[in-house]
Parts: C-alpha cells; structure tokens; sequence
C-alpha cells in the first residue's frame, strides 16, 4: 500500500506509475515485435515454395517487405506489393490483359495463412513468457 500526504507527493507518485506503465508498454510491444520475426521470415519462405517461380513472382512476393502494426489486441502483420495479398492467399493471382481485362491464374492457396498458423505456438510462448516477465517486475514493484 501506498502512503500519499499531500498535493506534490500524490504528483510525485502519479508520474512515476505514468513513467511504469510507459516502460511496462514498451517491453511489452518489444517482445511482439521480437515474436514476429519468424513469422515474416515464415511468410518469405512459404512464397517461395507455394507461389510460382517462372516469372518471378515467388522471389518477388517473398522479397515484398513484412511490417508489424500496433493494435488494441495484438500486433497484425502487413505486407505490401504489387500484388493483391488477399487473392494471393486465396490462390488467385491477376494478371493485366491485352484490353484492359486481366487474367486470372490459380495456385496452391495458403502462401501468408499457412506459416502464420503452424507459428502460433511459437508466438503464444514468447507472447506468456514477455508477460511472466512483466508480471514479476510489476510483483516486485509492489503494485
């Protein structure tokens, strides 16, 4: 319990918990972003072994580069290309046609979800074991 007399101790007290929270939230985010590194290395590797090689396309979806977005419930992994994410997941790629059309070519599904979803345990650990610590220092503070 803490013990608070006064208008300038109660400021005191009120910044340092501010200052905790702070570097309780950076630790926090830092310990996502260290869990999603292998899921961005995940994700290359699967386009280069799902996606079509002739052409190039594998070696350009894998190379697109993998970013991680701060959310209110986690981390979400973003890549950005000159190819719809969505379709090639979905085993969709579009090609541009002669007259303004596009082409549609089919492949093995799954490219971004796959990797994704065999790494959750992987991620959940590292995710456990960031908030243990957090936990113990917020245990040893006395809060």
């Amino acid at each position: 319990m803490i013990d608070v007399r006064g208008p300038e101790q109660f400021g005191a007290v009120s910044r340092e918990c501010k200052q905790a929270a702070r570097a309780l939230n950076r630790e926090m985010w830092k310990a996502l972003n260290s869990a999603a590194k292998p899921l961005r290395r995940n994700v290359a590797q699967s386009a280069e072994d799902t996606l079509p090689r002739r052409g190039g396309l594998a070696r350009e979806v894998a190379k697109a580069r993998v970013t991680t977005r701060r959310t209110k419930t986690g981390i979400q992994l973003r890549s950005r290309g000159r190819y719809s994410l969505y379709h090639l997941n979905k085993g969709i790629i579009r090609h541009p046609g002669n007259k303004g059309g596009s082409t549609i070519q089919r492949t093995t599904p799954g490219y971004w979800d796959k990797p994704l979803e065999e790494a959750t345990p992987e991620e959940r650990r590292a995710i456990e074991a960031a908030s243990q610590r957090l936990a113990r220092r917020i245990d040893r503070a006395g809060v």
